[in-house]
């Protein structure tokens, strides 16, 4: 027999081009190149641990099962809730101040000395306050006791800055008067002397000193003097 030949020609297969590759398994980082396991991987961190406790991380539910319960941790919790409720508590007495002085309306009152600004305020609290109380009025006594003293000093002086010639009746008044408060110590508990109410009325009743007071433009005299 002669020699067979194929009719069919040979197939050329490229490389590059026909050669399906393998499809590669994912690296595991637990094994080393030869399929070896280095180590075991690490639980999740929902595995429970063998022989130890499971934890709820849910607040409504905080709670340990499956161990023994460490000391404390119910206290601990109660103690959370508690400074959860004492927050929650401030944090609406805020908003309540918050919406209460929303409905406050400030009104700064501008003017110098003696002026009436605190005849305004006084006028505002009888109209719309109901006036004053026994209290009020027993607080306000010492400031009006001072206010008698400073306004005899301020007419004395007065007299003097005009060049009003004082009799002597009324010199020896002035001169009581001002031995007297000298070394007076004034507080908040302050009691007029009872001993000074003579004095003080023939002082202010002297016409030298009512001249000077009608002159109060010329001078510095408070205007509730009188």
């Amino acid at each position: 027999m002669g020699n067979c030949e194929s009719s069919t020609h040979d197939k050329q297969i490229h490389p590059a081009k026909d050669v399906v590759p393998l499809p590669v398994p994912p690296h595991n980082p637990y094994e080393n190149g030869n399929g070896d396991s280095l180590q075991s991987p690490p639980p999740h961190i929902s595995d429970s641990i063998k022989g130890g406790p499971t934890f709820s991380l849910e607040p409504s539910a905080f709670s340990i099962s499956g161990g023994t319960n460490p000391s404390g941790l119910n206290n601990d919790w109660s103690n959370v809730k508690d400074a959860l409720n004492r927050n929650r508590q401030i944090e609406e007495q805020i908003m309540k101040d918050h919406r209460k002085l929303e409905k406050v309306i400030k009104l700064l009152l501008l003017g110098p000395a003696e002026s009436g600004k605190s005849t305004i305020l006084k006028q505002i609290k009888i109209i719309h306050l109901h006036g004053f109380s026994m209290a009020d009025l027993g607080e306000k006594k010492p400031l009006i006791f001072r206010n008698i003293y400073e306004s005899i000093i301020q007419l004395i002086k007065g007299a003097h800055s005009l060049g009003f010639e004082l009799p002597a009746n009324l010199q020896t008044d002035i001169d009581t008067f001002c031995l007297f408060f000298n070394d007076y110590q004034f507080g908040d508990q302050m009691e007029f002397p009872k001993t000074m109410y003579p004095v003080v009325k023939r002082i202010w009743a002297n016409e030298r000193i009512k001249e000077v007071y009608a002159q109060r433009s010329d001078v510095y005299v408070m205007d509730c003097a009188k």
